[in-house]
């Protein structure tokens, strides 16, 4: 989908990038792991065509293809809400104001971030700025989405929400292309990591992945010790503050979900899990 043919970076005497080779293929999710000035934030800029190299070149598979890009830092000194500051992108892009609001409205909703949508950005948590950054990014329905250091100074629970939605991004066939230091991430979205160092790619992991389906439920008020009834359903369940959590095959998943139906559970959500 993407090839990294050679690229290197200088600037003035300084070696930044050196001959850098690989490419980004349909559906996969590839990680740039790396100290810090390694390299890795530039090589992300030259390929969603923010900085241009000294050598080399990006061969798209098309070249009208759309390459949503998310920077680690969130501006701080926005005075919008995510409605005001979404709406007024989508405009600068051209998109037709009903079918944006649509789109603003779906994205709020992903993001779990609907009761926020008219409160101003400035006064968010990091988290909750880097959620509106991945929105902003997907406001043009991409065909390729980059992002640096997208778990940086994330408290652990911002950390899992971040990491399910690039799961979901990953399920629905989006390529990603992200750095990061937190292994947590590697293991649950990546399927293939470069580690970078002085420039160059010195190594390559791969993660064979098996696609797990993640259901929660309100548990039934009608059984004492709901534990002992759900052993039957399933054998990989978790129960937290009346919340159900079960993690099943794709295959197994619609007849988990309508044996929870049937003995009275509700619903809330079902999302995919690489594991």
């Amino acid at each position: 989908m993407i090839h990294i043919d050679h690229i290197s970076k200088h600037y003035d005497h300084q070696k930044i990038l050196d001959h850098v080779c690989f490419s980004i293929n349909r559906e996969e999710t590839l990680a740039i792991v790396g100290h810090n000035g390694s390299g890795k934030s530039t090589l992300l800029k030259i390929i969603a065509g923010l900085e241009k190299p000294t050598a080399g070149r990006i061969v798209k598979k098309h070249a009208e293809m759309k390459i949503g890009y998310v920077p680690e830092q969130f501006p701080n000194n926005i005075r919008f809400s995510p409605n005001e500051y979404l709406t007024l992108l989508g405009e600068m892009e051209g998109q037709p104001l009903p079918s944006l609001k649509k789109k603003i409205t779906d994205l709020l909703h992903t993001f779990q971030l609907s009761d926020y949508a008219d409160i101003r950005i400035q006064h968010f948590s990091k988290g909750m700025k880097q959620k509106i950054g991945i929105m902003q990014a997907l406001l043009s329905k991409p065909d390729f989405l980059i992002l640096d250091e997208p778990l940086s100074g994330l408290d652990p629970q911002s950390q899992e929400e971040l990491a399910d939605i690039l799961n979901k991004l990953k399920y629905e066939g989006l390529p990603i292309l992200f750095t990061c230091h937190e292994r947590k991430l590697l293991e649950r979205v990546a399927d293939r990591v470069y580690r970078i160092n002085q420039g160059k790619i010195i190594a390559e992991s791969v993660f064979p992945r098996v696609l797990t389906m993640e259901i929660k439920a309100v548990l039934s008020t009608d059984l004492p010790h709901p534990e002992l009834h759900l052993e039957t359903i399933s054998k990989s369940f978790r129960i937290r503050d009346r919340e159900l959590v079960i993690k099943t095959t794709e295959e197994q998943s619609n007849q988990v979900i309508v044996k929870l139906i049937t003995n009275s559970y509700k619903i809330r959500s079902v999302n995919p899990s690489y594991s």
